[in-house]
């Protein structure tokens, strides 16, 4: 498990299982969040996208649709109709639609859009009755598919993207939060990127400079709004203070001395040194 929300997941464990018995016996039927980690069925499992949940998430990694499937069993306690979530992620580079499917019915397409984040989105609702039910994950695009978990509920409002126990209010899931935080400029290395903002600082930087060399008043202003700008940036300077030094002591050595002194560079700060 990685740090972020894979650790969280794991951390949160026991909250989200008080909140799911407590959201049971309240409305009567019991919501399951299952990971597709879990599932049998031969997709990889991955970390190398960050903000997962549970200990990683499942990819297809197939050329094209994936004829290969995710499946398991779970326990329905209470019979009732069911809202079916569906956490994975989506990207602009690679289309990474997928279809859930319960008791071989299949739901609506998710994911089929391009903001690169982990998002939960509803696949529908199914009537189920009490005991064992089949889910399956199928792939719905010819990317590689991201799937990470499954949510069911009876509760039609229960968004599990608001529910913190479920997931984090930081993460990109429940903020909606696109993560290309490079402008669409990712494809690049990141050093890249941060030299090109580097260089058109020293640009502006230069222009600057050459502006206020125009004029000494120009000049003048320019070094002010400096001074300003250290000043700020190590805060005022220290009042000023008398030296008042004091020879604690004295090494006699061949043909000269060394004084041990003591001076307050500052109030209540002071300073040794050797004379």
């Amino acid at each position: 498990m990685t740090t972020s929300l894979g650790a969280i997941g794991r951390a949160a464990a026991f909250t989200c299982s008080a909140w799911l018995w407590l959201a049971g016996a309240m409305l009567g039927a019991e919501p399951l969040l299952l990971q597709v980690e879990d599932f049998l069925g031969p997709w990889n499992r991955q970390t190398n996208i960050d903000e997962y949940l549970g200990e990683s998430f499942c990819v297809s990694n197939a050329r094209g649709v994936a004829s290969t499937v995710m499946e398991t069993t779970v326990e329905i306690e209470q019979a009732g109709r069911y809202c079916v979530w569906v956490r994975a992620f989506s990207s602009a580079n690679s289309r990474r639609a997928l279809q859930a499917a319960v008791n071989g019915e299949r739901l609506k397409v998710t994911h089929d859009q391009t903001e690169r984040r982990w998002s939960w989105q509803r696949a529908g609702s199914v009537d189920l009755p009490a005991g064992k039910a089949k889910l399956a994950v199928h792939d719905a695009a010819d990317g590689f598919e991201c799937a990470d978990a499954i949510y069911l509920t009876a509760v039609e409002d229960d968004n599990p993207a608001k529910n913190p126990a479920i997931e984090p209010k930081w993460s990109s899931a429940a903020l909606g939060m696109n993560l290309n935080l490079l402008d669409d400029q990712g494809g690049g290395l990141l050093n890249d990127y941060l030299m090109a903002i580097v260089h058109q600082q020293y640009v502006e930087r230069r222009r600057e400079l050459e502006e206020s060399l125009r004029s000494p008043e120009a000049l003048a202003a320019r070094q002010e709004r400096l001074r300003c700008d250290y000043l700020a940036m190590i805060g005022p300077w220290p009042p000023k203070t008398p030296l008042a030094a004091e020879v604690t002591g004295t090494i006699e050595c061949d043909g000269y001395r060394i004084e041990k002194v003591v001076y307050p560079s500052r109030p209540s700060h002071r300073v040794t040194a050797h004379l």
